[in-house]
């Protein structure tokens, strides 16, 4: 007995008995969050979207586009044309209704087209809004070029989306 109680209260037990404390207490010192690790992180990230977006919209503004709005539906206006590139042919979708230009081996038929948008210019001499809509694969010089004959039959205002499937 006399041998057990000293035992209880020697100094080496209370030595480990303080060392476990010390390992304990230093872990749960490690497993808290290092807020100023994400708050460098999330900087970062701020600048680059702001950077980003500044290009992008740089971007946009070099193509001279007129992206659709909200007054554009409310308005009474008659329907801007459309013109949709698809990889088979150019759809052209007006008063007249919709028209087939089939894509030949060069390419698109831009000769076509241009006999169809001076015809089209005759028949609405005031409109300028234009929905051009590409489908994703479309190449771009292929957009540009088309862009270009819009704006020489003075559909100056182009806004361009996406064609989506086919129909």
């Amino acid at each position: 007995m006399e041998r057990a109680a000293h035992s209880a209260g020697s100094p080496q037990r209370e030595a480990r008995r303080a060392r476990r404390q010390q390992r304990r207490q230093k872990q749960e010192r490690q497993e808290e969050l290092n807020l100023v690790s994400m708050i460098d992180v999330f900087a970062v990230l701020v600048f680059f979207l702001l950077v980003s977006g500044s290009i992008t919209a740089a971007r946009l503004k070099a193509l001279a586009l007129d992206l659709p709005s909200s007054a554009l539906v409310a308005s009474k206006t008659p329907p801007p044309l459309t013109l949709s590139l698809r990889r088979e042919a150019l759809l052209l979708d007006g008063p007249q209704g919709l028209q087939r230009l089939p894509r030949v081996k060069q390419g698109y038929d831009l000769v076509a087209l241009e006999h169809s948008l001076a015809e089209l210019r005759r028949s609405l001499p005031v409109q300028t809004q234009t929905i051009l809509r590409a489908e994703p694969d479309i190449a771009y010089d292929d957009i540009v070029q088309v862009m270009a004959l819009l704006r020489a039959q003075r559909f100056a205002q182009i806004a361009l989306g996406d064609a989506g499937p086919a129909t």
